[in-house]
């Protein structure tokens, strides 16, 4: 029990002292937000799922530049395109930092996931990666799988519109896959479409501001995960694996289908091609960046696109 009540007020004056030092060092004023408490800041006011309708209710009521805090994480959640434009684009050369979290860290965003990664070497290597084959002069090549796919997507909608929700989505998913690894996608319970969707939706959920404790009190990432309390870890070891998988078995794939004389086009058989011809000491590194860019590609084609087209429809 002493221990329980020491752990709990270290705890306390770690985040009491960190809210301190931000409240002393801001001098201009904040956008406008939730309200905001001492030491836990907005926590109750975090949303922990669906969180783009509670952003849309908050930008209708404070305006298109919104301000959270919470223990650790002061967030700026922008409203609409025209904010996001203004800020990350028009003034990209002090806002393309990335923040670093805990769960970043413990998921390893920050070797495969460059959105996420801090602007550094590593950042732009994976930024010019996927550049060369998502530029306006490379897209145009992509029409011809786009427009088949379209195409199948209207005769699915006529014999089955029922499951016009699985259409959609199976759409850009069939079309990226077709891209990054020239895999052939027919049934929206397909595996690949399955596991992306998984991880996708997991990292955006590790990403919300105040879902998880460890980003307020970091060292709780050395308990065990049986621990109350660590829930985080639970997740983590549950999404962990299917990252690998997702990031490894397309990509295997390629790799066998060329080892037996199967060449297809696609983005994976490009850089496997062209690391096959090359041969230097970073080998090693330049395939795991060639195989984080098609798996990042892979993921976020396979599920992002999803949801916006939905309620399109």
């Amino acid at each position: 029990m002493d221990t329980l009540l020491l752990f709990s007020f270290l705890s306390v004056a770690l985040i009491l002292l960190r809210w301190l030092k931000f409240a002393s060092s801001r001098s201009l004023p904040l956008p406008p937000g939730p309200k905001s408490l001492p030491i836990i800041g907005s926590l109750f006011h975090a949303p922990v799922s669906m969180p783009w309708r509670t952003f849309r209710e908050w930008s209708h009521t404070y305006g298109d530049v919104i301000y959270m805090t919470i223990p650790r994480q002061q967030t700026i959640i922008l409203g609409s395109f025209q904010a996001v434009s203004d800020l990350l684009e028009k003034r990209s050369d002090i806002y393309s930092d990335r923040t670093h979290t805990v769960m970043n860290d413990l998921m390893s965003f920050d070797t495969w996931d460059f959105p996420l990664m801090k602007y550094s070497p590593l950042w732009r290597s994976h930024r010019r990666e996927f550049h060369q084959f998502f530029n306006q002069h490379q897209v145009p090549q992509y029409r011809p799988i786009q427009l088949h796919q379209s195409r199948t997507f209207l005769r699915r909608i006529l014999e089955d519109p029922s499951r016009l929700n699985q259409h959609i989505c199976l759409t850009p998913a069939a079309i990226i896959l077709k891209i990054a690894y020239d895999i052939d996608v027919t049934n929206p319970d397909d595996e690949y479409l399955q596991l992306a969707t998984d991880v996708v939706e997991k990292t955006t959920e590790a990403q919300l501001p105040g879902r998880f404790w460890i980003e307020f009190v970091p060292f709780l990432k050395h308990l065990p995960a049986w621990v109350p309390g660590a829930e985080f870890k639970r997740f983590v070891e549950d999404i962990n694996p299917k990252i690998e998988q997702m990031l490894n078995q397309p990509w295997d794939g390629v790799k066998r289908d060329i080892a037996s004389g199967k060449v297809g086009h696609s983005m994976a058989a490009t850089f496997i091609g062209k690391l096959q011809s090359e041969k230097d000491e970073d080998l090693h590194e330049k395939e795991i960046t060639a195989r984080s860019v098609t798996g990042l590609a892979y993921a976020t084609g396979a599920d992002t696109v999803c949801s916006p087209m939905q309620l399109l429809s």
